[in-house]
């Protein structure tokens, strides 16, 4: 993955001989963000969400009772953790965590379905160790009164 970051460094140089623009700054910064932005969209939030799903449907299948199981033949589980224990990835002068990034993403969405239902909170609990079970994350306790 890293290689393939490289590889979005390698217009930079044509960019910064543009000569429409007042400044080539100008059009480097765009490149970056867009770049960036469309990361954080395609690959980033995507792994934080199948992160999510799994977690909750393997939770979800403990605590409903009439809950079928999943099939791990027919649907197999997910293997999140070579994201969440990925090595840091750099793109231009940004260093991203990914494991970092499943872990605010969950300590986020815990805390506030913890807030939208109090009632609830013990799921989200269970689901907080199990990211620290399967994935090797430790999400922060919403510290939200129950």
């Amino acid at each position: 993955m890293n290689y393939f970051l490289m590889a979005l460094k390698d217009p930079l140089d044509m960019i910064y001989n543009i000569k429409h623009l007042a400044s080539p700054q100008i059009a480097i910064d765009n490149y970056k963000n867009e770049i960036y932005e469309s990361f954080t969209k395609h690959v980033v939030a995507p792994i934080c969400r199948n992160s999510e799903n799994e977690l909750r449907t393997q939770i979800h299948c403990i605590l409903i009772p009439n809950m079928n199981q999943i099939n791990p033949l027919k649907n197999p589980v997910a293997d999140l953790t070579k994201y969440s224990r990925m090595n840091d990835l750099y793109l231009f002068e940004k260093q991203i965590n990914i494991g970092y990034e499943i872990k605010k993403y969950l300590g986020q969405t815990f805390y506030e379905m913890s807030a939208l239902s109090p009632h609830d909170f013990k799921t989200y609990e269970h689901m907080r160790m199990l990211a620290s079970d399967k994935l090797g994350i430790k999400v922060m306790p919403s510290h939200l009164p129950s």
